[in-house]
């Protein structure tokens, strides 16, 4: 997201809008973010699973062309098509492998820096405690809004990865008979 399409509140809600409002908007915020990283944490989960079975048929597959591969003069059928499903499956685990990698996720809370900004204390004498305690309250809306958003992009584009490999994975038995079938019919 760009800096420039971040979501911003209208200064006519900035006027309606009281403390307690506010409070009620950032409290529903700080559980939307919370959900979003909770959802990226179940997400790195079944990506976990996925490629221990994606390793344990990887292995499997391994084993049967290494003893295979040395017992033939020239490659059967059945070895090939291993050796084909060994580089299938070698994509499916690159892709899937970008879903466990590190990701930048936006969590609840701010640094103290951030709040105690100068913008908020430049005009001490100007504006009332309760009113700087609003205005502080709508900017972590707005940065919970932006952090939901990228939150949220990012739990979209690993789900789309692992649906993916999930769809790749479920393919490869027919794919693999394919191709054992039209071997079989080249020989």
């Amino acid at each position: 997201m760009c800096e420039h399409d971040r979501w911003f509140i209208s200064s006519e809600n900035e006027d309606m809008g009281g403390l307690d409002d506010m409070k009620f908007v950032f409290e529903q915020a700080e559980k939307q973010l919370g959900e979003t990283v909770t959802i990226g944490s179940a997400i790195a989960d079944k990506t976990n699973n996925l490629i221990t079975l994606i390793v344990g048929i990887l292995i499997a597959l391994v084993g049967y062309f290494i003893s295979n591969w040395s017992k033939e003069a020239v490659m059967g059928n059945t070895t090939i098509v291993a050796l084909a499903a060994i580089c299938y499956l070698f994509i499916c685990l690159v892709v899937t492998l970008k879903n466990i990698q590190p990701n930048l996720y936006y969590l609840p809370g701010s640094e103290p820096k951030d709040l105690v900004a100068n913008e908020f204390y430049s005009d001490a004498g100007e504006i009332s405690s309760g009113q700087r305690l609003t205005f502080i309250t709508m900017s972590e809306i707005e940065n919970y809004q932006f952090r939901i958003e990228e939150n949220t992009r990012l739990n979209d584009n690993r789900w789309k990865r692992f649906n993916t490999t999930l769809w790749m994975l479920l393919a490869m038995p027919l794919l693999s008979t394919i191709l054992f079938i039209c071997l079989q019919m080249l020989r």
